[in-house]
């Protein structure tokens, strides 16, 4: 009966993980219940150590962190999960030189067939194990499609991410010398053109902040590479542009459109 409790609760936690890997990879709500879970709790350690002891060490290696974390927690849930569902079965394997089968040899049999380096001295116990042991292994070979499918885009967002950042520094590197460079002696319109460029670049930015939440944790101690602040300045400068009618440029609207992005996405920067 103990036996088949266990079977069951790592046939649930196994679907529960998959549905995890699927919201974080697949869907645009963020990351899934257990991704979310974990994150968030070692999240408010890091933010307390901050606080507490005044230190930057684990905010400068967060984001690293969290996105070998996530891969990594997937990976042992997923190895658990068949640990417990063969070690607990009646009879799935067996060995070729010893006929009883502990449970280092389970892990090494997991280990073994799961990463493709084959199954060594021990085998499945026939039907239905060697369709389990397939399956399993056909499970981690998707497992590394959507790890991958998950490392591109969120690399993609902080290449994406610089890049802005590097635009903005063009402009100014305060909010003073971007009011300067956009100010010709009689008008503002040298800085409109730049607004309208960056305008999609923050649109797309604040998209991935909530699609892909990790790229939240990534954090820069550097002034000028931070993107919160790169954003505040630029915001500085349109505002004090907006307020002298002869700093006024040719191009309001994107300006109104920047100021719309920022007030109603600005929120999600929070942590970059």
């Amino acid at each position: 009966m103990l036996d088949w409790l266990f079977i069951t609760a790592s046939f649930f936690l196994f679907l529960y993980t998959l549905y995890d890997i699927g919201m974080t990879v697949l869907s645009h709500s963020g990351a899934g219940p257990i991704t979310k879970w974990w994150t968030n709790n070692i999240w408010r350690f890091v933010l307390y150590s901050k606080y507490k002891w005044n230190t930057n060490f684990f905010l400068k290696i967060s984001g690293p962190f969290f996105v070998i974390g996530i891969i990594g927690v997937w990976y042992l849930l997923h190895y658990l999960c068949w640990f417990l569902f063969i070690y607990f079965g009646d009879h799935s394997i067996e060995s070729k030189t010893d006929s009883l089968v502990s449970a280092l040899d389970t892990i090494y049999y997991v280990g073994s067939a799961f990463s493709t380096l084959g199954l060594g001295e021990y085998k499945p116990h026939g039907f239905p194990w060697t369709l389990i042991t397939t399956m399993g292994a056909f499970i981690v070979s998707l497992l590394v499609s959507f790890s991958i499918s998950y490392l591109i885009p969120v690399l993609s967002a902080l290449v994406d991410r610089r890049t802005l950042i590097s635009k903005i520094n063009l402009i100014g590197s305060d909010a003073q010398s971007i009011i300067e460079s956009a100010w010709s002696g009689h008008d503002a319109n040298s800085i409109d053109s730049e607004i309208l460029d960056m305008v999609d670049y923050i649109l797309k930015e604040s998209y991935r902040t909530h699609v892909y939440p990790i790229i939240n944790f990534f954090f820069h101690d550097i002034e000028n590479a931070s993107l919160n602040l790169n954003l505040l300045r630029l915001y500085d400068a349109i505002v004090v542009q907006d307020l002298k009618p002869e700093r006024k440029g040719n191009l309001p609207a994107a300006k109104r459109k920047l100021f719309r992005v920022l007030k109603l996405d600005g929120g999600r920067f929070s942590k970059a």
